[in-house]
């Protein structure tokens, strides 16, 4: 078995985990590596999935925009 020393380990590579693995680096003197563990390879995450944004109805700017056709 191999053996490998780390200060900190972060499971986890979605937005959360890379900006935490950053910041620590950045704000902290660490005096070994920063091991990100992730279940698959790095751009496999919801975080890379998730499309974002606000979802609002807006019948002024779009004439058939509805509530039901939100939910539906």
């Amino acid at each position: 078995m191999k053996y490998s020393k780390y200060s900190i380990v972060i499971i986890g590579s979605g937005i959360a985990g890379l900006y935490s693995a950053i910041k620590m680096s950045e704000a902290m003197h660490i005096p070994d590596d920063i091991l990100v563990i992730t279940k698959s390879i790095l751009s496999e995450s919801n975080s890379n999935y998730a499309q974002g944004g606000i979802v609002a109805v807006m019948p002024d700017r779009n004439k058939k925009d509805s509530v039901e056709l939100h939910i539906s």
